[in-house]
């Protein structure tokens, strides 16, 4: 999914996750849904939505839903959507297939004094397989891109978690720290300006925008002041592993890369490096992650029923003349923080 970023005080984001995992022949499913955003503007009005998604049944079944916001003024706009669709099949190989999107954008435009926007979209659904072995595999596939313009921030999240249900009490079986498989965050946390030496094309005065893309064919990304990490750091995990890099003026002051990671360390920057990194997808890294996981050594019961969580998100923030105080950034976001406490599913 491409989005295109405009060229001042803007940032721009979208967000689309694509996994499958193998079920049981004979299983029933039970897909819940939730989809709630923001989006506001200085001189505009604050617009939101929370709306929810339910369905059963067994294969054959499929479903999709969407909703979004968008809030306008005098030299601002924002925007914010959220959609999810899955489905089952039963042959030849049991599986149930689903995607979460969300998108958010935000623009502040120079010379309109003092305005900013901001956005935030978000998208989660469950998956109630019904009875289902201890272990098994998730593939996951990210595509995202978030990119940073003058005056603005944000970031991305990606978790994905399980837990196990006895099917008599519909009791969690798994402590909660045990149910995240695995997170993917972007953040880009500061505005880039030409006084910037490490933050600008080399040999010009233009300001490189901070952008980190997971695309159709390449990981790729450049950063100013932010992170990049995919973490999947579950014991339950047969193949875990750690990819983080962090950035300060255009630089990657921590990098940590291991595990199921580990084949990527050659081609990503070092410490000290300029921090901008391209890995093409290939048959090493081919742009999917398998996430294997064995809990039979937790959960005694053979026979329990499964409950699988994805979710897709983002916020976006731009203002013009000058960055926000970090206490407007809280304020700015505090409604959409306590919407999400109330609305957000936990499984």
């Amino acid at each position: 999914m491409c989005v295109t970023i405009a060229p001042e005080g803007a940032i721009a984001m979208a967000i689309r996750h694509d996994f499958a995992f193998r079920v049981n022949p004979a299983n029933q499913f039970r897909v819940d849904g939730l989809m709630y955003g923001n989006a506001k503007t200085s001189n505009g009005p604050h617009n939101f939505y929370s709306s929810g998604y339910s369905s059963q049944g067994g294969f054959g079944i499929s479903g999709s839903d969407s909703d979004g916001a968008s809030s306008s003024g005098a030299c601002t706009s924002s925007s914010a959507s959220s959609s999810l669709a899955f489905s089952t099949f039963n042959a030849p190989v049991p599986i149930f297939l689903g995607s979460v999107v969300s998108n958010a954008r935000a623009r502040a435009v120079p010379g309109c004094g003092f305005v900013w926007a901001s956005a935030e979209a978000n998208t989660v659904m469950s998956v109630r397989e019904g009875r289902a072995n201890r272990f098994g595999r998730i593939n996951w596939r990210p595509r995202f891109n978030t990119g940073v313009g003058a005056s603005s921030w944000g970031f991305a999240r990606d978790p994905v978690v399980i837990d196990f249900l006895d099917p008599s009490t519909d009791s969690s079986l798994l402590p909660e720290e045990s149910r995240k498989l695995l997170s993917i965050g972007a953040v880009n946390d500061r505005e880039v300006d030409a006084g910037d030496a490490a933050c600008v094309v080399p040999g010009t005065n233009n300001a490189r925008s901070p952008i980190v893309e997971w695309s159709d064919t390449s990981l790729s990304g450049y950063l100013c002041d932010g992170s990049f990490e995919i973490l999947a750091d579950n014991p339950y995990l047969l193949n875990p592993g750690t990819l983080r890099l962090v950035a300060r003026d255009g630089l990657i002051v921590d990098r940590l890369v291991d595990g199921a990671f580990a084949q990527l360390s050659s081609k990503l920057p070092n410490v000290g490096d300029m921090a901008s990194f391209n890995l093409p997808f290939d048959s090493v890294f081919t742009g999917e992650i398998d996430l294997d996981y064995d809990f039979s050594s937790i959960i005694a019961n053979p026979e329990v029923d499964a409950v699988f969580g994805f979710d897709g998100g983002g916020d976006a923030f731009a203002q013009v003349p000058g960055p926000l105080p970090l206490l407007g950034v809280g304020a700015v976001y505090g409604f959409s923080r306590k919407l999400r406490s109330r609305t957000k599913p936990q499984i």
